[in-house]
């Protein structure tokens, strides 16, 4: 996805799968009806736009909402967060997330309260994400100023397909195998 959104859930018991969402001036998925679940999405959100918060996943005054399996990246400056979500929203399930801010950005936000900058403060806030962390997830090339460049594959010593081949890399990233270990993988 690209552009001002990256989507938006205007129906109930939407589910954003297996998806990349990068380039977005605003949120990468934001939601104001029940039921939202993002499932193994990595979405990075470094835009320039400065006018109000902005969440990889944003949500409001909504309830069922699950964000598991992803890769939630904010990078530019403080109004640029991982997940973003307000007093009345609850959240079904928050974890096995990575959670990765730069530039400013926090890792999560909660409308008229705080941002918080690590993990453990997320979690405190946001009753969930036992198992998430908040480290550099080691993607291949996630800010290349040319949108169709930016590489999300993450880096491994065993080897990281570049679509022609495979690069071994010095480094593993801490997303390799760290999604829920019940959680289909087909």
């Amino acid at each position: 996805f690209q552009g001002s959104i990256g989507g938006a859930a205007l129906a109930p018991n939407l589910t954003v799968q297996s998806c990349i969402i990068t380039g977005v001036d605003q949120e990468g998925v934001v939601s104001q009806s029940n039921g939202l679940s993002v499932l193994n999405c990595t979405i990075f959100n470094s835009a320039s736009n400065t006018a109000a918060y902005h969440g990889c996943v944003q949500v409001a005054g909504v309830t069922g909402v699950t964000v598991k399996n992803s890769v939630l990246m904010a990078d530019g400056n403080a109004v640029r967060v991982g997940l973003y979500w307000d007093a009345t929203t609850t959240f079904t399930e928050l974890d096995y997330n990575d959670y990765y801010a730069t530039g400013g950005a926090a890792l999560g936000r909660k409308l008229g309260v705080a941002s918080y900058a690590n993990i453990a403060d997320l979690r405190a806030a946001d009753g969930g994400d036992a198992n998430s962390t908040d480290a550099d997830p080691l993607c291949v090339d996630p800010s290349n100023a040319t949108l169709a460049n930016r590489d999300f594959h993450v880096k491994s010593t065993f080897g990281t397909w570049n679509g022609a081949g495979w690069t071994r890399y010095s480094v593993d990233s801490p997303c390799i195998d760290a999604g829920n270990p019940a959680s289909s993988y087909s």
